[in-house]
């Protein structure tokens, strides 16, 4: 997974003063999240739609409308699944 390098706002360049993008969700929408931990690290996979694209000097910049949320489970990768399902064939 890409790691992302955030935005910095105004003349200072620092990597203390660069922010990530954020988004909000409900329950409604994600209803694990009432179980979930404040500061934890947690997977998740979206389907969004672009919706504008806005190019500048420096920057490309673009927005999107989120259409699909889940939860990623297996963080094992494809190869060692395989490999797990193998040897419990044996």
């Amino acid at each position: 997974m890409k790691k992302l390098q955030g935005e910095s706002f105004g003349e200072e360049i620092s990597e203390h003063k660069k922010y990530l993008p954020s988004f909000s969700i409900t329950a409604d929408d994600l209803p694990a999240i009432k179980n979930w931990e404040v500061g934890k690290t947690y997977e998740l996979k979206i389907k969004v739609k672009m919706e504008s694209l806005r190019e500048e000097e420096k920057k490309t910049h673009a927005g999107f409308e989120m259409q699909g949320i889940e939860i990623i489970e297996n963080k094992k990768g494809f190869e060692q699944d395989y490999a797990d399902r193998r040897s419990k064939k044996g």
